[in-house]
């Protein structure tokens, strides 16, 4: 059984049918201790001892839906079977991204988005929305998570051609492209589109806007040479995200 399915058999035994889907209820009842508590090295922790299961999430974590999201992502380590074996896990930051190498933490990554918002319900809402960010927002606010969150689950999720990148100083860090994406991210530094805006002191548009493809693609280009690109900064984070779009 996937980690989407163990998620989504816990919410309907628990009979959660509307967002927001807040871990704290399936820990309750779990009987598994929930603290928010200062970590040293982590964003979350799961710890077994002698049969008895406790949660504890980093209190510094400034916004709730990125801890939420690391709250869903510790109950995944507690529901999986699989995980059970091991007796503890201390998740970083890079444990709680897509990009993670780790199979168990990517696992759990996968039951955090299907726990907070479910596929059925996520597509159902996005599915007549543009991927921009005021959209993106709004699913973010309507499930309470994060604006990444949200934008990694449109991505993953959208019938559009969309790419989305996050970078932070001007550097690349981790993307996400929707199914079967046919372009090829000239991997690295951001180019010397808006997207760059943020390192050169200038405000970001707030919207889409048409740039040349092959600052942001290698090898094959879209017929047109063109993509639309639209780019945020994430609060008081260095972090950029950037939404790339191919109509």
């Amino acid at each position: 059984m996937g980690a989407e399915l163990h998620a989504t058999e816990l919410r309907k035994r628990l009979g959660l049918t509307e967002p927001p889907f807040l871990p704290q209820i399936a820990f309750a009842a779990l009987d598994v201790v929930y603290k928010e508590a200062s970590l040293d090295g982590c964003l979350g922790m799961t710890l077994r001892i002698a049969g008895n299961t406790a949660v504890m999430v980093s209190n510094n974590i400034p916004e709730e839906g990125k801890k939420l999201f690391t709250s869903a992502h510790e109950l995944g380590h507690v529901v999986i079977p699989s995980h059970s074996k091991l007796s503890s896990f201390k998740c970083s930051s890079s444990d709680l991204i897509d990009s993670s190498r780790k199979p168990l933490e990517v696992e759990a990554n996968q039951f955090a988005a299907e726990w907070l918002m479910p596929r059925d319900i996520f597509k159902s809402r996005c599915a007549k929305l543009e991927p921009d960010f005021e959209s993106i927002s709004g699913l973010a606010y309507d499930f309470n998570v994060s604006l990444t969150a949200a934008a990694m689950r449109l991505v993953e999720l959208s019938d559009h051609e969309i790419m989305m990148i996050a970078s932070e100083k001007g550097m690349m860090k981790y993307f996400k492209a929707s199914h079967d994406f046919p372009y090829r991210l000239d991997w690295g530094k951001v180019p010397n589109t808006p997207a760059r805006n943020s390192v050169v002191g200038k405000p970001f548009p707030n919207e889409f806007i048409t740039v040349a493809s092959d600052e942001w693609f290698k090898g094959s280009q879209p017929e047109s040479g063109e993509v639309l690109e639209y780019s945020v900064k994430l609060g008081d984070y260095d972090t950029v995200l950037t939404m790339l779009w191919v109509e």
